[in-house]
């Protein structure tokens, strides 16, 4: 919810809430899915609530196991040139330490 509670724009919000994938063995408990959805459904901002009809989470994957599934993903990212500028060298993690993750991350980093 937290993600999802940052973004300004009504309509990302409504895809968000309409695009959630359970990913990792958790995932394969058949129960998780129905489960969060009601959770997620019952803590809507009363802000969204006219605007958010339903909130789905998918527990299947097409084409893959859910468990290699945030493999997958990490590997496709990695091959993307728009993170070509984030990649933390050995020599710069020996001289900054924790510092060029605040300066190079995709993340905020405490």
């Amino acid at each position: 919810m937290l993600s999802i509670s940052s973004v300004q724009l009504p309509k990302l919000v409504q895809k968000m809430f309409q695009a959630i994938l359970l990913t990792g063995n958790g995932s394969r408990y058949r129960e998780l899915a129905p489960l969060l959805r009601q959770r997620l459904h019952s803590r809507i901002p009363f802000v969204w609530s006219r605007l958010i009809e339903d909130v789905v989470v998918e527990h299947d994957s097409k084409d893959m196991d859910p468990a290699h599934l945030a493999w997958k993903g990490g590997a496709v990212l990695a091959q993307l040139p728009s993170v070509e500028g984030v990649w933390i060298e050995r020599k710069e993690w020996e001289v900054k330490g924790t510092r060029v993750l605040r300066e190079k991350g995709l993340f905020q980093w405490m």
